[in-house]
């Protein structure tokens, strides 16, 4: 096996959206309620795989997280959503956390939002609805 000693590794963390906006490029993200706020946002690449990108969201009472990455999360059990517009679409459960993974072509990254709570399972998809409105 071979390593390519080229490849860098980028692993930065923004406070804001605008901050990380200005180093990465433009991120599409969902429209949470006013009541959720961005905490902050993290950008991993390896150089190798999909960059990982994640915004992490609180209100009150939780943290969200809406992130963009290749595939991830495959090893959970998935409950695959029928949906007539939005072709790639599941709920996915481990020990910790939900999480709500999609994308509309093979030709896009996943989405995904992640929760703490079950419950969030029917906002968490029409977020995803509205996201692939914009």
């Amino acid at each position: 096996m071979s390593y390519n000693y080229f490849i860098t590794e980028t692993h930065i963390t923004f406070q804001t959206l605008s901050e990380a906006e200005k180093e990465i490029g433009t991120i599409r993200i969902p429209k949470l309620s006013s009541d959720y706020r961005i905490t902050r946002v993290t950008y991993d690449n390896d150089g190798f795989t999909h960059p990982v990108t994640k915004v992490f969201y609180r209100n009150q009472a939780q943290e969200v997280v809406f992130m963009i990455a290749s595939g991830w999360f495959e090893e959970y059990p998935a409950e695959v959503i029928e949906h007539q517009d939005i072709k790639d679409i599941k709920w996915i459960a481990n020990d910790e956390e939900y999480i709500l993974r999609w994308r509309s072509s093979n030709k896009e990254s996943y989405k995904f939002l992640i929760t703490s709570k079950e419950e969030d399972k029917e906002w968490f998809i029409g977020l995803a609805e509205e996201y692939e409105r914009l």
